[in-house]
């Protein structure tokens, strides 16, 4: 009798053992779970690093951009009015004959005698942007001449009554309208003949103007190339982004995942320990297996032992 009781006790030992190494066992699961958590939340950190210094080195191109940007400009502005200066100075010693037909033959002396007859107007010969002002100068001032005003056209300046008009609103006029002298109906087209006092320059001034042209066109091309040198950094950037988004969205869904299994894991652990510790009181002789069910401080004495 007291044998059978031994071997009894002995197989509900074994039987704890196995069940106590099997809760050692879910115990490391749940440890190694959480230690890749762990994990995964060092990659989520070194992921959000990686886009807070893409972000940064995004605003700082975009800071460089900018000021290479406004010096382009600013170059290109220079240029343009360089070569407005250059055209300005090369026919400022020009006169326009308007109404007649030219002769080739003695040019000069034909022209010395026909100004001094009736009907011939001499114009100063203009640069484009300063022939878009005078048209709308003279636009104006008719405008006002059938009003019944008094005006007074000259270079830029136009007087109304005795009056002079804002020189700066005149040439905004002229600039807001690029058209002007393509659509026909300010400019009137009539024969034009261009008689240079200065034709020992002209070929150096062509010259010069040629080669200013070209420096713009280059200044041109490179703003041109560096507009789309920052729109593919700026695409590669918008994919690394993307990239590590995506990273981040699997990692949490990863960690969600995880969480998951720890849970489960925990409950497993706490019902296999509750187990345990009911054996191991049963065969300690705390407990009469047959008094398990009716015995109502069980629950206090495993609060005691609560892992």
């Amino acid at each position: 009798m007291s044998n059978s009781k031994d071997n009894d006790t002995t197989s509900k030992f074994s039987a704890g053992s196995i069940e106590v190494d099997l809760f050692k066992r879910k115990r490391e699961e749940s440890e190694n779970h959480s230690e890749n958590i762990r994990g995964t939340h060092e990659q989520m950190k070194k992921q959000e690093e990686e886009i807070k210094t893409l972000r940064e080195e995004l605003k700082r191109r975009d800071e460089s951009w900018q000021i290479e940007k406004y010096e382009l400009q600013q170059e290109i502005k220079i240029m343009k009015k360089r070569l407005e200066a250059q055209e300005k100075n090369s026919k400022k010693n020009n006169i326009i004959i308007k109404g007649t037909t030219a002769q080739d033959n003695n040019l000069k002396e034909w022209v010395t005698e026909l100004i001094k007859k009736e009907n011939i107007f001499i114009d100063s010969d203009l640069t484009y942007e300063e022939q878009k002002t005078q048209a709308i100068i003279r636009k104006i001032a008719k405008e006002e001449k059938n009003k019944g005003n008094s005006i007074k056209v000259s270079y830029k300046k136009l007087e109304i009554n005795g009056e002079k008009t804002n020189e700066n609103t005149t040439t905004k006029i002229a600039n807001e309208m690029d058209t002007i002298r393509e659509n026909g109906k300010i400019i009137k087209q009539e024969k034009e003949i261009t008689v240079n006092s200065s034709n020992e320059n002209g070929v150096g001034i062509n010259r010069k103007r040629k080669e200013l042209v070209q420096e713009l066109q280059k200044l041109t091309t490179k703003q041109r190339h560096i507009t789309k040198a920052k729109e593919k950094d700026q695409d590669g950037i918008d994919m690394k982004l993307e990239e590590i988004a995506t990273d981040i969205t699997g990692i949490k869904r990863e960690n969600a995942q995880l969480k998951e299994k720890i849970e489960d894991q925990s409950k497993k652990i706490k019902l296999l320990g509750r187990k345990i510790r009911k054996k191991n009181l049963v065969v300690m002789g705390v407990l009469d297996e047959k008094e398990e069910e009716k015995n109502v401080t069980l629950e206090k004495i495993n609060n005691s032992f609560e892992y």
